[in-house]
C-alpha cells in the first residue's frame, strides 16, 4: 500500500482526543433528519453526505481508504437517477427510460452498500475497534441502513463519553 506524500501527517487514533476529534468532524446531523433530506432529495442527498464523511475518513488516514472514484460514482448515479425517474414517470414500464431508472437505481443502491462497508472499515480500523468491541461498527446494520446506519453509530459514538462502551 503506498501512502500519499502529499497527505498531512496522520494522528494516532488510538489517542483518545485524536479519536474524538475524528467523531466530532464526522458529526453532522441527527439521523431523522438526514433521512428526511435522503427522503425529499429521492436520494441525492446521501451522495452529498457519503462525500462529506469520505473527505473527513481519508483527511484522517495514510491513504486513500475511501476511492474518490467511489464517490464521485456515486454523485453521478444519484442524479442521473434522479433525472431518469422523472422521465420513469412519464413513460410505460416497457420504455428504455423505465429500465434505465432501474439499472442506475440498483447500481446506486449497490455503490451506496459498497461506500458503507468502506466507511465501516475505515471507523474500525481509525478507532482501533476490536472485533469483539461493542462500539464498532456493524455489518448487518450496514447492509440494511447504509448510510443511515453509519450517521447514527457516530452520533451514538460522539454522545458516549470517552471509553464508554456503545451497543448498537
Amino acid at each position: 500500500m503506498t501512502t500519499n506524500p502529499y497527505a498531512p501527517p496522520v494522528a494516532d487514533c488510538t489517542d483518545p482526543t485524536t479519536s474524538d476529534r475524528l467523531l466530532q468532524e464526522l458529526k453532522s446531523q441527527n439521523t431523522w433528519r438526514l433521512l428526511g433530506f435522503g427522503l425529499i432529495t429521492i436520494g441525492t442527498y446521501y451522495a452529498h453526505y457519503c462525500a462529506r464523511q469520505s473527505r473527513v475518513i481519508n483527511r484522517h488516514s495514510d491513504s486513500e481508504v475511501i476511492p474518490r472514484a467511489l464517490v464521485v460514482s456515486l454523485y453521478v448515479l444519484a442524479y442521473s437517477s434522479l433525472a431518469l425517474f422523472f422521465g420513469y414517470l412519464l413513460v410505460d414500464e416497457t420504455h428504455p427510460v423505465a429500465i434505465a431508472s432501474n439499472v442506475a437505481d440498483k447500481l446506486w443502491m449497490l455503490l451506496m452498500i459498497v461506500w458503507g462497508f468502506y466507511a465501516r472499515g475505515a471507523l474500525n480500523k481509525l478507532m482501533s475497534f476490536s472485533e469483539t468491541d461493542p462500539r464498532r461498527v456493524k455489518g448487518l446494520w450496514t447492509l440494511l441502513f447504509t448510510p443511515l446506519h453509519f450517521n447514527y453509530k457516530i452520533n451514538l459514538l460522539n454522545e458516549a463519553p470517552s471509553g464508554t462502551q456503545v451497543v448498537a
